[in-house]
């Protein structure tokens, strides 16, 4: 019997690498099958996936196989035991990586992205120091090095800071393990410096023609006088911008980013605002940095073809009621009410993840998608909801619910309503007879 997966596997919520660096890319000889793969992967935690990728004419394997792990842990004990194995003798040993991110498109998984699956990115007390940071985190397995990011010039800590590990699985137990006040995320690779040098020089010339040098750097005409301290009262609004970039940008790209206009104290990918882009936030040390770099940065193209929203700072507001804020994309359902054009009623228990779907209700996110935890917030309100979710890189999903009187009470209230200034179409799931349902290629 062929190893299963659930039909239309790759349109549901589990197809997404969730929780990260879950999911295996393995290169291996084309006469394997699905069985064989679940049968090797298996003893090293839940399965969620096994797939062969195969020739869609002749229905041959290709050599490839996605292996995707419930846990993050599950997968780096898997890797580091089956990478470079020998299936059959005389056959070349297995390769075993993890696979590039789904939301990342057709990236190519290879053997230097190791580095993304060892370093973490964490938030810390401004007052710890390197040995405090060291001694946290070691006991989750031996450490390469820990640096914590400071100030240029007063060397004063950022409140964020790198840890590195030697092995995958003592990286993943800590994302799994540590503390959740450190807000743990996988790092991407540190980018070559060519690349770094070339988005500076990107950046440079498209916001002014005219720089000068001061003291190691160049420094933007209108801040290069300008103090770090101001004598008035701040408020975080002054200093504070609010920013929708590309999810292809990751938290090291736009903190150089952002730090070339100086005097950045902080910034930090908050969520995810839809599917093709995130939600972050940028504070300054002063109003007029914030200002300058809201006013250089906003509508610039990074990468090329994605521009960046940046609002807030002096004399604006911040962005409109429409943006979720990090207290909404929080993982708890009990933070804050969600802007909605109906009343809603309290929010109700979800109901158990194995219950059986008795009615979906297709939904549709007129002009942009909004967060999971947002639609999980507005859904579960009618009770029995089991899970909701929108199709990758798309507008629309489902709501799956225990009880057909609460997936019709769901579609009366919140058909036409608007959530964050987001018109929702919600309609009855037309459910698949089966056979046509997609069925899995022997």
């Amino acid at each position: 019997m062929a190893a299963k997966r659930p039909s239309s596997f790759r349109e549901e919520k589990s197809a997404l690498d969730e929780p990260p660096m879950s999911r295996l890319f393995i290169v291996c000889g084309k006469s394997h099958t699905e069985e064989e793969f679940m049968t090797l992967f298996q003893p090293y935690g839940n399965v969620e996936e096994v797939w062969m990728v195969k020739d869609k004419t002749t229905g041959e394997s290709k050599g490839v196989v996605y292996v995707k792990f419930s846990r993050t842990s599950e997968a780096a004990h898997a890797l580091e035991a089956l990478n470079g194995k020998v299936l059959v003798e005389g056959e070349r040993p297995i390769k075993v990586l993890v696979a590039s991110n789904r939301a990342q498109g057709a990236k190519k998984a290879s053997d230097n992205d190791y580095e993304k699956c060892v370093r973490l990115f964490v938030l810390i007390p401004k007052t710890m120091t390197e040995e405090e940071l060291q001694a946290e985190f070691n006991q989750f397995g031996e450490l390469d090095y820990v640096t914590i990011i400071r100030d240029r010039s007063s060397r004063e800590t950022k409140g964020f800071a790198y840890v590195k590990y030697r092995k995958f699985s003592d990286a993943a137990n800590a994302f799994e393990n540590c503390d959740k006040k450190y807000k743990a995320m996988f790092a991407e690779p540190k980018p070559p410096k060519n690349d770094i040098m070339a988005s500076h020089d990107s950046l440079l010339i498209c916001t002014s023609s005219s720089r000068r040098m001061s003291g190691s750097g160049l420094i933007p005409p209108l801040l290069s006088d300008l103090s770090t301290t101001t004598s008035r009262s701040m408020s975080s609004q002054d200093v504070s911008l609010n920013v929708i970039c590309s999810s292809m940008v990751n938290q090291d790209q736009l903190w150089r980013l952002f730090d070339i206009i100086p005097g950045l104290d902080y910034c930090h990918i908050t969520g995810e605002f839809n599917r093709n882009s995130n939600c972050a936030i940028a504070t300054y040390s002063n109003p007029s940095a914030a200002a300058y770099a809201r006013d250089k940065l906003h509508g610039f193209e990074y990468p090329i073809g994605e521009r960046l929203i940046v609002k807030g700072g002096p004399d604006l507001s911040p962005v409109p009621p429409m943006v979720p804020q990090a207290s909404v994309l929080s993982d708890s359902l009990g933070q804050g009410e969600v802007p909605c054009s109906v009343s809603l009623p309290p929010q109700a228990p979800l109901a158990n993840s194995s219950s059986a779907v008795a009615q979906r209700c297709f939904i549709v996110c007129v002009s942009q998608a909004l967060p999971t935890q947002v639609l999980k917030n507005v859904f579960c309100r009618f009770g029995d909801l089991i899970e909701v979710y929108l199709l990758p890189n798309k507008n629309c999903g489902y709501a799956k619910y225990a009880r057909e009187e609460s997936c019709r009470k769901a579609i009366e209230k919140l058909n036409g309503a608007e959530v964050y200034g987001v018109r929702l179409k919600v309609m009855e799931a037309e459910e698949p007879s089966e056979r046509k349902r997609p069925r899995r290629e022997d």
